[in-house]
């Protein structure tokens, strides 16, 4: 389970299980808001069916002005699990910086289920699930707004 809660104070993250977080900076660099959990190998992880399950959760809190990222990708962890190591997955967080700096969304739109589709046929061939939540700097606004949600099986 990933939420991202996006006000005009504070954004809230939390995860439960598998499934990727990565927020991207104004300069296209890509960070985790959530630590890795390692304790899991393959498909083993947590789930809302344990019984403890609220122990589980890991839940971070941002608030505005410390930091406000350009791009909060969400994924499934058949995106992740895609790529060779974890360094070559955070650098999709800058790809899709460089594809919606110039405010492209349409195109991206449009490539978005070939990116993911690709991605997983030469890779984990498990469905992915993206979701991309983009800062608008229309009238220097702080608000970031949902752009995407793309599910490919």
């Amino acid at each position: 389970m990933l939420s991202i809660v996006v006000t005009d104070f504070f954004i809230l993250y939390i995860q439960l299980g598998d499934g990727d977080i990565l927020c991207v900076d104004e300069q296209g660099r890509t960070e985790r808001p959530l630590r890795l959990d390692k304790r899991f190998l393959g498909n083993q992880t947590t789930s809302l069916c344990l019984p403890d399950a609220w122990k589980e959760f890991q839940v971070r809190l941002v608030p505005y002005p410390e930091r406000m990222p350009e791009l909060v990708l969400a994924s499934t962890d058949g995106y992740s699990n895609s790529f060779r190591t974890e360094e070559d997955f955070i650098k999709i967080g800058k790809d899709y910086w460089e594809m919606t700096y110039s405010n492209n969304l349409i195109e991206l739109e449009n490539q978005l289920e070939n990116f993911l589709k690709s991605a997983s046929e030469q890779g984990s061939g498990d469905d992915i699930t993206l979701g991309i939540i983009k800062r608008l700097h229309q009238n220097k606004s702080n608000n970031l707004c949902h752009n995407q949600v793309i599910n490919q099986e």
